[in-house]
């Protein structure tokens, strides 16, 4: 996907792929913007199956993140619960501790999703 990155570290049996991004809080953006909740749950799962050796199924599957990627690992696997496992979510980012960082996320998250009021676009 446009604007991210992928690493993928293999050892003692298990594959941990490392996605990187802009500020997408890994899900899919209102409208026609980005897909990166499917992107993560589908094409990357599906890729990553494919080209390592892996045991392809949702009880041998994690997902998790950090700050906005703890967030997109929270809502992936809420939205896709036949996909994981589990899901750890590291300092997710759900109650900014200041008015200026609330607001921006808030402006952030409904560029994405739209408004909260409206629902999804």
């Amino acid at each position: 996907m446009p604007g991210t990155t992928l690493s993928v570290l293999t050892d003692y049996g298990r594959t941990l792929a490392l996605a990187g991004g802009e500020r997408g809080y890994w899900m899919d953006h209102a409208a026609s913007g980005p897909r990166y909740g499917a992107y993560i749950s589908h094409d990357l799962v599906s890729t990553i199956d494919h080209d390592y050796r892996t045991l392809a199924s949702r009880e041998a599957r994690a997902i998790g993140g950090m700050s906005m990627g703890g967030h997109g690992a929270l809502v992936c696997a809420l939205r896709n619960p036949d996909r994981f496992r589990s899901v750890s979510a590291f300092a997710p980012i759900v109650a900014p501790p200041n008015q200026y960082l609330l607001d921006r996320v808030i402006d952030d998250y409904t560029s994405i999703c739209g408004s909260p009021l409206e629902g999804p676009r």
